[in-house]
């Protein structure tokens, strides 16, 4: 897994005999944070509690390795807990043993007396989960260290003739919380070397992560893992009281990177991004009417830059993998355009895809029939001739492009084109001069939002504000031949 930080945790049961000690080791493989599982009905969580710290069996008699009665009753409630989390998703299967002495002896002595302390306990924890379950010891890796008299403590000789016993925690995962559906974790584009990536658009609510620790051992760790951003708040516990939990807002684009702290230790780090978009009106035209034979056409147009922050999702050497095809088919694939009758399918095939909605008013004061209207492919006509009509209207989904059936009007590759995607559009709308009569009239009304729209995993999102801007065609019969009857462009959504 991805950047492995690595630490001895601790073994998380009760203080049952002499003095509990906190001790660190290396470890390895230390990665993230869940939910613990309960624990089986009749055991309670005290003895396995993440808040606790590592078994200590002290007091051994001088130059011994004999247990005590104390040593065996604390070994019972060591094999109850481990029998405890032997099982589910995320068990315990690796126990660490360290034996130590006091100072009194030579250090071959006592190299040798704090292995077989070690051993000791290593075979009274065999035994006390065998008898429990038999077999049961199987389920365990017992690692031995012989610290000798090296690893002195504060409290006499009395406290240093004893055996830890504690067992490795890894943080094997973070993870998008269940109640945030619109964050999403997206891979490295540098694959498992990378880090993790964690994707959403600006104003989608709380960023919600969720910590794995492994083994999944209950009990509050929010005294000892602790989360921290760059660049932003973050606030632990983001769910109940489960300092596993984690939320940052999402109220600004911006890179966040993350790490997450055991005892103070860093263990893992990730980024989170919030992504959104800054439009650009990089040219418009105004109403004309371009040459079209037996009809009057009126055409106007614009073109947009969206320009993706933060711009380091683009440029960082470590991102999230955003570039490249599309990993989920278009909001409302299956629905097809009101002039066209295209399928929106085949609307975007990248990832970030600069895309358009539409709505259309048609005024038809003269009931001109479809038969007299340029024909179309779409539903622009359906219901005429009326006086007026709306036969398409805005989506609700901001990232449904009803207006967006191809990519051959836009770029959609920002990592080869300095972070920004394009689009250009000139809608146009005509009459054969063969409709109607001197003095008729007849206005389609074209109203657009534009925007930026990127595919998180298996949704689209909108990630950009919307460009409104409009198009209004008019037309009246004059001497036989359609006119242009004061066209309009404008970007607003005026005068619907």
């Amino acid at each position: 897994m991805r950047n492995r930080v690595v630490r001895e945790a601790d073994l998380f049961w009760s203080s049952l005999v002499g003095d509990i000690r906190r001790r660190r080791f290396a470890v390895e493989d230390v990665e993230g944070w869940a939910p613990a599982e309960a624990l089986p009905a009749g055991l309670t969580a005290s003895p396995c509690d993440i808040a606790k710290t590592s078994e200590t069996l002290d007091r051994f008699a001088l130059d011994s390795s004999a247990l005590t009665a104390a040593h065996r009753t604390a070994i019972t409630r060591i094999a109850d807990c481990l029998l405890a989390l032997r099982g589910g998703s995320r068990p315990i299967r690796n126990v660490d043993i360290a034996g130590f002495t006091d100072p009194s002896g030579d250090v071959a002595h006592n190299d040798a007396l704090a292995r077989r302390r070690a051993q000791a306990v290593r075979d009274g924890l065999v035994a006390a989960l065998n008898r429990r379950t038999a077999g049961s010891a199987s389920s365990f890796t017992f690692r031995l260290r012989s610290a000798g008299e090296t690893e002195q403590i504060a409290g006499g000789d009395a406290v240093n003739r004893r055996v830890e016993v504690s067992v490795e925690v890894d943080v094997t995962d973070v993870i998008v919380h269940a109640s945030d559906t619109d964050t999403h974790e997206i891979p490295s584009n540098l694959g498992a070397a990378g880090l993790e990536h964690f994707c959403c658009v600006k104003d989608t609510g709380d960023i919600v992560l969720e910590a794995q620790v492994s083994p999944n051992i209950p009990g509050d760790v929010s005294g000892r893992l602790t989360w921290a951003a760059t660049g932003t708040a973050m606030t632990s516990p983001a769910v109940g009281t489960d300092g596993r939990t984690a939320r940052l807002s999402s109220a600004a684009s911006g890179k966040f990177p993350i790490e997450l702290k055991w005892d103070g230790t860093r263990l893992r780090q990730a980024v989170v991004w919030v992504i959104w978009s800054r439009i650009t009106v990089t040219a418009t035209r105004n109403p004309t009417t371009p040459p079209s034979g037996g009809s009057l056409a009126i055409t106007a147009g614009i073109d947009h830059t969206f320009r993706i922050e933060p711009a380091e999702i683009i440029t960082d050497a470590d991102r999230p993998a955003l570039n490249g095809a599309r990993t989920a088919a278009v909001p409302g694939a299956a629905l097809t355009h009101v002039i066209s009758g295209n399928t929106l399918a085949n609307g975007a095939t990248n990832k970030w895809d600069a895309s358009r909605q539409i709505r259309m008013k048609v005024l038809n004061p003269h009931l001109f029939t479809v038969a007299q209207l340029p024909p179309v492919a779409g539903h622009l006509w359906t219901g005429e001739p009326v006086a007026t009509s709306i036969p398409e209207n805005y989506p609700a989904n901001g990232a449904l492009g009803n207006d967006d059936t191809h990519t051959g009007d836009e770029t959609n590759d920002p990592y080869s084109n300095g972070g920004v995607c394009t689009a250009t559009d000139d809608p146009l709308m005509l009459l054969s001069h063969g409709t109607g009569a001197n003095g008729n009239t007849f206005e389609t009304r074209f109203q657009f939002h534009e925007c930026l729209r990127v595919n998180l995993d298996t949704q689209w999102y909108r990630a950009s504000d919307f460009s409104l801007w409009r198009f209004h065609a008019k037309f009246r019969r004059v001497a036989g031949a359609w006119t242009n009857n004061g066209s309009t462009f404008a970007r607003d959504n005026n005068g619907f």
